[in-house]
């Protein structure tokens, strides 16, 4: 056997071991992206997988458990990003905003502007949002965007700004 198949076949062991590892993160993360579509989900991670492929090589091998977690998702995130056009754009779920004691019509005319707030977002901005409405920390938000705990939190806050700018000037034209 060849050296070259030799590092061929260590690298396929070493990144059968990352999914065994991995899986349950990228499939959590791919789920929630597809939000619970199981059979979107399913074609998300394995486009992933297959992607991140070309990526292994860059993967740190002294790296820790954690670091590796983060890399995977990254990389994940990148991966889907760049898909986003096959999928369509992560949508809102409308029942995972917070109820109101609005009136039902006056409700969804609430939701309504919500989600056209959410639209009017960068599709970055947007995914950092959802991520939030999903109920992820700023500490998970930051590890799958690639930002620190800190900048994760201040792009939220000014997203959030954005928004309820955005909200006023719409209330505006409105009247």
């Amino acid at each position: 056997m060849r050296n070259a198949d030799i590092d061929i076949k260590a690298r396929g062991e070493r990144y059968l071991e990352l999914i065994e590892r991995q899986k349950t993160a990228v499939w959590g993360y791919c789920l929630r992206r597809a939000h619970y579509n199981t059979e979107k989900a399913e074609d998300m991670v394995q486009d992933v997988w297959v992607a991140l492929w070309q990526y292994f090589g860059s993967l740190r091998v002294d790296c820790t458990e954690g670091q590796e977690r983060r890399w995977t998702l990254l990389r994940a995130r990148g991966i889907l990003y760049r898909k986003e056009q096959d999928f369509g754009p992560p949508p809102v779920l409308t029942d995972r905003l917070p109820e109101t004691a609005a009136e039902p019509r006056e409700s969804a005319e609430l939701d309504e502007r919500l989600l056209r707030l959410l639209e009017r977002l960068e599709p970055e901005d947007r995914h950092l949002m959802q991520m939030h409405l999903d109920g992820y920390s700023n500490k998970e938000i930051g590890a799958a965007m690639g930002l620190s705990v800190a900048a994760a939190a201040m792009r939220k806050a000014r997203i959030v700004h954005e928004m309820k700018q955005l909200a006023k000037r719409m209330n505006k034209n409105r009247h």
